[in-house]
């Protein structure tokens, strides 16, 4: 049996982890017609808060998106500079 204080240690690993995971599944458009068009320019934002996003556009519960949204713009932040080095090179 886990302790008490254990179990409260181990809840930032399981949703950083549950973050993480989510982040990392592929972001399928609703409709045919979502987000194909190319971005205009030279510069690519998707890669800025892209998890957040991902997280918006599930079709889920509201209450998981509630919960999980917190997670993602903490790692969409932590990962901000490298969103966007990444939008100078990701076409």
């Amino acid at each position: 049996m886990i302790r008490a204080s254990r179990r409260r240690s181990l809840l930032p690993t399981v949703l950083l982890t549950l973050g993480l995971t989510l982040a990392t599944l592929p972001n399928a458009p609703a409709y045919a017609g979502e987000r194909t068009r190319e971005p205009s320019g030279w510069y690519n934002t998707d890669y800025i808060y892209a998890a957040t996003r991902g997280v918006n556009d599930m079709d889920v519960h509201p209450g998981l998106k509630i919960t999980l949204v917190p997670v993602t713009l903490v790692l969409d932040t932590a990962f901000l500079p490298f969103a966007l080095i990444m939008g100078c090179f990701g076409h």
